[in-house]
């Protein structure tokens, strides 16, 4: 399992946009995900979020205010509920 200063220290920040910027491997989406152990994987936005509020409620996202998706800036961050 990766550690927060590890996923940290894969990003840069962006001046421009104040986003933290993933800089590994990504989806084709553009989101950042990450190895967490036997094969599974998992978004690096959410890894953060979840880093520092916990689990969300089942079936929600975690969003992106700047709707950047590489962006793991946990000031951008939120939970939300699927719409339809």
């Amino acid at each position: 399992m990766p550690t927060y200063q590890k996923i940290i220290s894969k990003c840069k920040i962006n001046s421009s946009n104040g986003c933290l910027e993933w800089t590994g491997a990504k989806t084709r989406d553009g989101y950042g995900i990450i190895g967490i152990g036997s094969g599974k994987t998992q978004t690096v936005h959410r890894f953060v979020y979840e880093y520092h509020h916990g689990m969300t409620k089942e079936g929600n996202y975690v969003c992106h205010h700047c709707d950047n998706p590489a962006c793991c800036n946990i000031d951008h961050l939120f939970s939300g509920e699927p719409y339809d």
